[in-house]
């Protein structure tokens, strides 16, 4: 994300990946969620001695309309900082707020053998209710350190569980398209895919202790200008290994993870990505 040299940065930075909420799914249960994340982002040392930090706190909630149908609501409050010689630039606010509808396709369905799988597929819309300044990078920031994109996009989720007895996998896929924005910039859309093996440990009345440990892919297309010339220092792919546990207890539920790079190329290997955390608290109701 950051760059001596240059003012534009890839546009990774506040994904997460998996969290414990993934394996929530299954459950007829509204919910009501907070979710705190963390990423960390550095020039590579040939480039220079930036660092960009991203914290996020998302405001989330979902209710059936029907026993196949849910429809969520998340609204990010994010806080953003580039520390580049001991100076830091700060930008703190409301990010993009993102609607999705959510069709259940198959709800525990029982196999053989005490298997079960649970499938959903949802459709979604990124709202620009997050303020965008095209000018920021006249503040020496890149155009991605906006706390929203001043466009609107489309996002398409699909999640899908396996369990058996107390094992289980958990394979959630999104892919999010943008439009352009009122200057006709255009954010690259990405795909992020995340699989999970989760294994309960502990699982007695409503009290459960449930670790798990997978990895996640990621992909960014390369941002263009309004002439349709790439951006440089966007876009890329990251690999990232995960593991982080969930708790439950009764209608609350509370989960942490972690995260680090496999493999990573992002912004033309100007940036390198760091390890991310992610919190979250979820009441069913």
């Amino acid at each position: 994300m950051l760059i001596n040299g240059s003012l534009f940065a890839c546009d990774s930075c506040g994904n997460s990946g998996m969290s414990s909420t993934g394996i929530l799914m299954g459950l007829q249960n509204n919910t009501f969620g907070l979710q705190y994340r963390f990423a960390h982002f550095e020039s590579a040392p040939n480039i220079g001695s930036s660092a960009d930090y991203f914290h996020q706190l998302d405001l989330s909630g979902s209710l059936f309309v029907n026993p196949r149908w849910k429809v969520g609501l998340s609204v990010p409050i994010k806080y953003n900082y580039r520390l580049q010689q001991g100076i830091r630039q700060p930008l703190s606010g409301i990010g993009d707020a993102v609607v999705l509808n959510t069709l259940i396709l198959f709800n525990n369905k029982p196999l053989k053998k005490n298997r079960i799988i649970y499938l959903d597929v949802g459709l979604g819309v990124q709202m620009p209710t997050g303020n965008y300044n095209p000018n920021i990078h006249q503040e020496g920031l890149p155009e991605n350190f906006n706390l929203g994109k001043g466009n609107w996009g489309m996002l398409l989720r699909s999640n899908v569980q396996y369990k058996k007895d107390r094992f289980g996998l958990v394979l959630i896929n999104a892919f999010l398209a943008n439009s352009k924005t009122n200057i006709d910039y255009l954010f690259g859309h990405q795909f992020n895919s995340s699989l999970s093996l989760f294994y309960k440990i502990l699982e007695k009345d409503d009290f459960h202790i449930t670790p798990y440990i997978g990895g996640s892919f990621e992909s960014i297309r390369t941002d263009l200008y309004a002439d349709n010339n790439k951006v440089h220092g966007t876009g890329g792919t990251g690999l990232l290994g995960t593991v982080g546990c969930q708790v439950g207890l009764s209608n609350l539920v509370i989960g942490a993870g972690i995260q680090q790079p496999i493999y990573q190329s992002f912004a033309q290997d100007e940036v390198l990505a760091k390890g991310r955390l992610s919190f979250d608290l979820t009441i069913l109701f």
